[in-house]
């Protein structure tokens, strides 16, 4: 069930340019190759996402945070080549959040380009002149089950409030415990959400917020909790369907049991 929506606050007709983040290492998949390069169903695990993205109407471009070894891949090789969208590449940073703001930094510097001065990221440019109003929806690329609908209904809360996460309710008893396993609480799981991704907000926004947690110093489990500590609404958008994250080999069998019943759902 959705949580009640309070009133829309601001009208964001911009576009929407994807972030999806694909720097980690993935050292709990016990893999030499990064988990968002392991294959699932033929292709990338990071692949899976892209394609979502690059086929949902409202998404204008995709930047990918990732390793610089890998760039020349997603520029030059199939499958990453067929992407249809314009595709911009950021370093990752030492931590997730580090590496979101190389993400939006580099989709503001692309944004602000002049096309006609010949710069290879024109095509954002072009695509959305000074990126006024634009929002961004900040993915993790270890979460391939990402849908149309997932992305339709965050961009919608996000262009009405500011900001919007996809998440899904706790559904399970929640103990609270000592240094030693010992419980010492059961905490009570009404109004307790699984914060997902997509991520989506208005880019000057989630901008802003993510720049004054790096200079308070502030560790950031997600960029919703940036946006929440200047006050700004951020609205839950309930996932209707699994959206689970990749983290260990397990996940991927997972993962590729729902893609499975997805395409049997699809076919019947």
């Amino acid at each position: 069930m959705s949580p009640p929506r309070p009133p829309a606050r601001r009208s964001t007709p911009g576009k929407a340019f994807a972030l999806v983040v694909a720097g980690g290492v993935g050292k709990r998949i016990g893999s030499e190759t990064p988990k968002q390069f392991l294959p699932l169903r033929g292709k990338p695990l990071l692949w899976h996402s892209l394609t979502v993205f690059d086929a949902h109407p409202e998404v204008s471009g995709i930047c990918v945070v990732v390793d610089e070894r890998w760039h020349g891949t997603l520029m030059t090789a199939e499958p990453w080549t067929s992407l249809t969208k314009p595709l911009l590449l950021a370093l990752p940073g030492q931590e997730r959040s580090d590496s979101v703001r190389n993400g939006l930094k580099g989709i503001r510097e692309s944004l602000s380009a002049a096309p006609e001065r010949g710069d290879p990221t024109s095509p954002w440019a072009a695509a959305h002149p000074r990126g006024d109003g634009a929002l961004v929806l900040i993915h993790d690329a270890a979460r391939p089950l990402v849908t149309a609908r997932m992305i339709s209904k965050s961009l919608a809360l996000a262009r009405a409030h500011g900001g919007a996460i996809l998440a899904r309710p706790v559904p399970e008893t929640v103990k609270r415990a000592d240094s030693g396993g010992t419980i010492e609480s059961t905490i009570d799981r009404r109004g307790l959400w699984i914060a997902e991704t997509p991520q989506t907000f208005v880019l000057d926004l989630i901008w802003r917020a993510h720049q004054e947690a790096h200079a308070a110093g502030v560790h950031l489990t997600d960029d919703a909790q940036a946006v929440e500590r200047l006050g700004e609404p951020v609205l839950l958008c309930s996932a209707e369907t699994p959206n689970p994250k990749v983290t260990v080999p397990e996940d991927l069998v997972y993962v590729e049991a729902l893609m499975r019943q997805r395409l049997q759902d699809g076919a019947s």
